[in-house]
């Protein structure tokens, strides 16, 4: 499955908080499944980390009712010292 464009990521904004969005890594897409409850095989998130949004059929669904919130599950993570991985890859 093809990734967007970076050209278009740069034209793309978070509709909660207006931050750039950046292509998920494969890490903050399992806590998102972890989180949600439904797999997904590529997502956008805000650059902040805290807004990951699914993208089907090539497009990324950018509305606030497809939101996957990860800031609790990074939060719960840290405590636990499983999040080294997910901070890591979020830089």
């Amino acid at each position: 499955m093809e990734s967007l464009s970076d050209t278009i990521l740069n034209l793309l904004r978070c509709p909660i908080s207006w931050t750039s969005l950046r292509m998920a890594s494969d890490e903050e897409k399992r806590m998102s499944e972890k989180v949600s409850g439904k797999n997904c095989d590529q997502a956008v998130i805000s650059v902040d980390g805290k807004h990951l949004y699914p993208i089907h059929a090539g497009i990324p669904l950018l509305v606030p009712q497809a939101v996957i919130e990860l800031t609790s599950t990074k939060s719960a993570l840290a405590t636990t010292g499983e999040g080294a991985n997910l901070r890591r890859s979020a830089r």
